[in-house]
């Protein structure tokens, strides 16, 4: 992994560009960056009356743990190619409507997150302004499995919704509307930091949960298959106590975020891995059987049930074979450097800003 030094903090405001259609003024900045209320100022010095439909399309990767941050509040994740795809719709009416939702995946907490990204998101323009609002969503992430599907998702909505209404939002800005959407929705407890910016950001991304700042990226320069062993939800469990027995380990995952910092993310995830198989109760077997067969690291992603073994694409096939006696999903992709972009007629466009 070659590192590419980005000093991202996020959480700078910034008066925001519209593109033609609506004339406003958005926030210089919340009070902390993440939840707080947002001072807009009067609303007949913010957006004139829109009336005419709006759309956008965004698409966030999902993500995988290299190690996660219950022991020392700092986690590292990396993108991968499988993400969410969220298309809005917004129709002006005189009332404000409901949020539609439709998904190739039957989720009410799914749908809920959605509906919450839309609204705050919606909150930073003119109440005078109401939409029909129309989310389709489009996914090939398995869901609850430890891929970040739902940061991938809030991520991607708060985009699309951004870009429909004109507002050219900076990724701090989008991360704090997607982290307060996800709890108010119940999908995480306190925000999931570093899941959130490893979906934004791509790369090996590390960020510290009590600062809400990334703190380093790389870019993975790597031919590598991304192999993921993807049990089914039911098979999601932590033992009791697990988290709090983490916090023993705080020493040597600070080590090995060090190292995962100089590009070596392979032993670090792999010794996070089976630490934490065997804390939440997983079959550690899986780890060793994929090491046996050429991997160079194994993952078990958030809090599972998901495997990931990042391979050389000589060895992939062999690490399939061995994974195919468990019997669960067997997935191949590869790792995503580009985080969230915009999709529209003219292609991709990234979102690199912080």
């Amino acid at each position: 992994m070659e590192e590419t030094k980005r000093p991202y903090t996020g959480m700078e405001g910034r008066h925001h560009r519209y593109q033609g259609r609506i004339v406003c003024s958005l926030p210089v900045a919340s009070k902390d960056g993440f939840g707080s209320t947002i001072h807009l100022g009067k609303a007949s010095d913010r957006c004139s009356l829109r009336t005419e439909s709006l759309s956008a399309t965004a698409y966030v990767p999902g993500a995988v743990s290299v190690l996660n941050s219950y022991a020392t509040g700092k986690g590292v994740a990396f993108g991968i190619g499988l993400g969410q795809t969220v298309e809005v719709s917004l129709t002006p009416t005189s009332t404000c409507g409901d949020v539609t939702v439709l998904s190739s995946y039957r989720s009410d907490r799914g749908a809920s997150l959605v509906r919450e990204c839309v609204r705050k998101t919606l909150a930073l323009g003119d109440s005078d302004n109401c939409f029909d609002t129309r989310v389709t969503v489009s996914s090939n992430l398995p869901i609850a499995r430890g891929l970040k599907s739902s940061s991938a998702l809030a991520n991607a909505t708060v985009l699309a919704v951004a870009n429909a209404i004109g507002a050219d939002l900076s990724l701090g800005q989008m991360m704090s509307i997607a982290r307060a959407a996800e709890i108010k929705a119940g999908v995480s407890t306190f925000g999931s930091i570093d899941d959130g910016w490893a979906t934004a950001l791509g790369g090996v991304v590390c960020a510290d949960s009590e600062s809400r700042r990334v703190l380093w990226r790389h870019s993975s320069q790597d031919a590598l298959d991304a192999v993921i062993l993807a049990p089914p939800e039911s098979a999601r469990h932590i033992a009791t106590g697990a988290r709090e027995s983490l916090r023993s380990f705080k020493k040597e995952m600070t080590g090995l975020c060090a190292m995962a910092s100089r590009g070596d993310v392979f032993q670090p995830m792999t010794v996070n891995a089976i630490v934490h198989a065997r804390q939440f109760g997983y079959d550690a077997g899986v780890i060793f059987a994929a090491l046996a067969f050429g991997a160079k690291g194994v993952a078990l992603s958030g809090k599972g049930p998901a495997y990931v073994a990042l391979t050389a694409r000589t060895e992939t096939n062999k690490v399939i074979g061995a994974w195919r006696k468990y019997g669960h999903k067997i997935l191949v992709t590869g790792i995503d450097n580009r985080g969230a972009v915009i999709r529209n007629a003219a292609g991709d466009r990234m979102r690199k800003e912080a």
